[in-house]
Formats: structure tokens, C-alpha cells, sequence
């Protein structure tokens, strides 16, 4: 019985990377077609952005690969997409300096989410099989087919960065070594900085919650959590904001 489990849940295995091989196969030239600046800017300069009631609108995956592209090259995040912050940019941006094409860091994310999808999930139920059926509802999910087809959004950045943070959470709730607290900060602070701050403290206030129901006496540990998520988080997007930010004045 243990055997048939392995080899079917190797076969998902299996499954969930054709899934996504397939996926890439039929839209090759999603990631064959050279990155051009000047279409960019030439859309980005048509477009609502710069003239009002544009009837030559540029889609979200767009703007944000153009963004992080100027960013990359020096451009000031305050004067283009200010309203969306900048990590998740800057690693498209990234994307289309080494690659010369925005999606290559879009499929490296979405690779990393399933292999920290599948310890997650092995982490929290010891089942092979059932991690395994999980990351093919993965591979086989919208979200992720839209994040490859449409082009780079922010919401695949910030989701891999809280996984991350959660995966640090339940190995300091394991463990209880300090080293965790630390990088669930950093990883919070991350996902704070790729698009939408606020949502962190939903993520903040569920640990918290977490920790007051399950412990009986959670006062200590919760203090500290609470501290360092507070100061490293804070302190990481400080950092950030300097960097990125804080360029006006030039």
C-alpha cells in the first residue's frame, strides 16, 4: 500500500511539472519575443496613464514591466506607478536586463512557489500523496496560467514572499530558534514592499491570533514575536523605502 502512495505520488509529481511545461510550450513566444523598450515607452506615453480617457489603454502586466525596466535602469519609482510598490517590479525589471524578456522571472517564482507549495503542505501533514495531488491543483489553477499567459503580475511576488514567511513561522513555532523570527520578518517586510503594505498586517494579526489560541501561555513568545515583527519588518521596509524611494531629491 505504501508503494502504490509513492508511485502515485510521484506520477502527480509528474504531473503538476508537465502541467506547467506544457503550459510554457504552448505559449513559447511569450518567452522567445525579445523585451522592447521603446514599444514600452511608446505604449506607456499612449496610454491612460499619461493621457486621460486614452482609447490606447496598457494592461497591467505592461505597466509594471515597463516600470520595473526604468527602475532597473535608474528611474525613480515616484514619477512612474508610484501607486504599486516596487520589489515585485524590480525583479521584472531584473528580468528583462539578463533575459531580455519580462516573463523569465514570472516562471522562476512560480517554480519556487511549488517546491515551497510541496514542503509546506509535506511539512504541515506528513502525506507525500496529499502534497503531492495539492501542487498539481496548483499547476492546473488560473491564477498561475494567467500569471505565465497575460504577462507578470504582482500578486504571484507577494504570495511567494508569504509563503516563505510561513514557512518560517511554523519552523519558529517547531523550533523556537530566534534565526526564524528573524527571516519572517524579512520575508514579511518583502512582501510588504511588492504591492499592497497593508496586507501584512492581516498576515501579523492571524499569527498573532494563532499564537493566543494554541498556547496556553502565550504571553513571553508572543511579546517577542510581536517585537520583532515590528522592528525587522518595519526596519526592512525603512530600507527599502531609502533605496527606492528616496531619490527625489536628485
Amino acid at each position: 500500500m505504501r508503494k502504490i502512495k509513492v508511485i502515485i505520488s510521484f506520477i502527480l509529481i509528474f504531473l503538476s511539472f508537465l502541467n506547467l511545461f506544457l503550459l510554457v510550450k504552448n505559449n513559447l513566444s511569450k518567452f522567445t519575443e525579445k523585451f522592447d523598450p521603446k514599444k514600452y515607452e511608446e505604449k506607456y506615453n499612449k496610454s491612460q496613464y499619461v493621457i486621460p480617457n486614452s482609447k490606447n489603454p496598457i494592461s497591467d502586466a505592461e505597466l509594471y514591466t515597463y516600470a520595473g525596466y526604468k527602475y532597473i535602469i535608474g528611474e525613480n519609482p515616484l514619477y512612474l506607478n508610484a501607486e504599486h510598490l516596487t520589489v515585485g517590479k524590480y525583479l521584472i525589471g531584473l528580468s528583462t536586463v539578463i533575459f531580455n524578456n519580462e516573463n523569465y522571472s514570472t516562471l522562476l517564482i512560480i517554480i519556487l512557489f511549488i517546491l515551497i507549495s510541496f514542503y509546506l503542505i509535506f511539512n504541515l501533514t506528513k502525506s507525500l500523496l496529499l502534497s503531492s495531488f495539492l501542487i498539481l491543483l496548483i499547476t492546473s489553477d488560473s491564477f498561475i496560467k494567467d500569471a505565465l499567459i497575460n504577462g507578470p503580475l504582482l500578486d504571484i511576488y507577494q504570495l511567494f514572499f508569504f509563503f516563505i514567511s510561513l514557512i518560517f513561522f511554523i519552523n519558529w513555532y517547531q523550533n523556537k530558534k530566534i534565526i526564524y523570527l528573524i527571516f519572517i520578518g524579512i520575508f514579511l517586510g518583502l512582501f510588504s514592499a511588492s504591492k499592497f503594505y497593508l496586507a501584512t498586517l492581516i498576515i501579523l494579526c492571524t499569527y498573532f491570533i494563532f499564537l493566543i489560541i494554541i498556547k496556553k501561555n502565550p504571553q513571553k513568545k508572543f511579546i517577542l514575536f510581536n517585537f520583532n515583527n515590528i522592528f525587522f519588518n518595519n526596519n526592512f521596509y525603512c530600507n527599502l523605502y531609502n533605496i527606492f524611494y528616496k531619490r527625489i531629491n536628485n
